[in-house]
């Protein structure tokens, strides 16, 4: 297990891999915290609005499709994994959707009282202060989990 000072001095570290050596691999272990470290990042609202697709390098089909189509890939084409960070819908992020339910219920444990009491909280938020929710909005609430997305593993 890390202690606290190494985790602060890999984070502190910042260093932009350019180059992988195919002869190591991450280990599906460590990859699986790598990732959970990413979905308990802190969010605006405490929502996560981000899924991680991930392509381990045995998925050869779907790289070689990647790396036509994405800038400065070929050069990491010997990584393990590939990991895309997609941010959620505008549906995904509405105050009664399947996916805020299921946050607060399952994940977050929240009784229906208290779901119900953040959701308003939510709903004011996120809509009346902010003017992310709503139809006319949905550009603007798609951008807004797009940015929580590219901080989630800062």
């Amino acid at each position: 297990m890390f202690n606290k000072q190494q985790i602060l001095d890999a984070y502190n570290y910042r260093y932009a891999t350019k180059k992988y050596d195919p002869s190591k691999d991450v280990s599906e272990e460590d990859m699986n915290f790598i990732l959970e470290t990413g979905r308990l990042s802190p969010s605006s609202f405490g929502l996560e609005p981000w899924r991680f697709l991930v392509i381990p390098k045995s998925n050869a089909k779907i790289r070689d499709l990647i790396n036509e189509h994405s800038w400065g890939i070929k050069d990491k084409k010997d990584a393990t994994y590939y990991v895309i960070y997609l941010s959620r819908r505008a549906e995904d992020l509405q105050p009664n959707s399947e996916f805020i339910t299921h946050i607060l219920k399952d994940i977050k444990g929240m009784p229906e009282d208290i779901l119900n009491v953040y959701r308003g909280f939510y709903t004011n938020q996120a809509g009346e202060l902010s003017h992310l929710l709503g139809e006319e909005n949905v550009r603007a609430l798609e951008d807004w989990a797009s940015k929580q997305t590219l901080h989630c593993f800062r």
